[in-house]
């Protein structure tokens, strides 16, 4: 039996293509995080300055220090991260965004051919089941008999020239009987060996 998976061949491209940068996106949103941080921290900081209504004066939860330390520390992350921004690539390579996996291409060709291959075998399993049912009378049981017949194991030995190709017996009568003639139609074609040596082969049931 052809092992026969419906679909392409998918393979390696050669050459990766460029897709944005995962790392400068992702910088991307840690900077712009830090930015809103910083305008908390600025509205923060104007609470401090201006003078609030005196129904809404309460203890700030930070001292307009404490806010000032954290506006100057959070201005020099956007100023780091704007430096590494100006550094990093805007595009790179499939296989480095995506920790060396590569990007597949469907082979067409090899689909073609392997459709080749399905297309054959089952014309040559609608034939086969035509031929078998000259000496096999139940049409619906036909695919699962010729199965048991192609599948069946037994002998092959190479004599005086030829390959001769035994099967064993079937304890079904009526699969032993249509294998016997199956084998007997084959024979008739004349069948050979693809290789260069083309040893005529001939069937039969042990």
């Amino acid at each position: 039996l052809i092992n026969y998976t419906p679909g392409y061949v998918r393979e390696e491209l050669e050459e990766q293509p460029l897709v944005e940068n995962p790392e400068l996106r992702e910088l991307k949103k840690q900077r712009a995080g830090l930015v809103s941080e910083l305008n908390r921290s600025k509205i923060e900081l104007a609470d401090h300055l201006l003078e609030p209504p005196a129904k809404k004066r309460g203890t700030p939860s930070r001292s307009q220090k404490e806010v000032m330390d954290d506006i100057a520390v959070i201005e020099g992350k956007i100023l780091l991260a704007d430096d590494q921004l100006e550094k990093l690539p805007s595009e790179i390579r499939f296989d480095e965004a995506h920790a060396g996996e590569k990007l597949l291409k469907l082979n067409h060709e090899k689909k073609r051919f392997l459709d080749c291959i399905k297309v054959f075998v089952c014309n040559s399993k609608a034939e086969m089941c035509r031929l078998l049912l000259k000496h096999y009378d139940r049409p619906r049981e036909v695919i699962p008999a010729l199965a048991m017949i192609v599948e069946r194991t037994g002998y092959v030995k190479l004599e005086g020239g030829r390959l001769e190709v035994t099967l064993r017996r079937f304890t079904d009568r009526e699969i032993d009987y249509a294998a016997r003639h199956l084998c007997e139609d084959l024979n008739r074609m004349q069948p050979v060996t693809l290789d260069k040596f083309h040893l005529p082969i001939r069937y039969h049931v042990q």
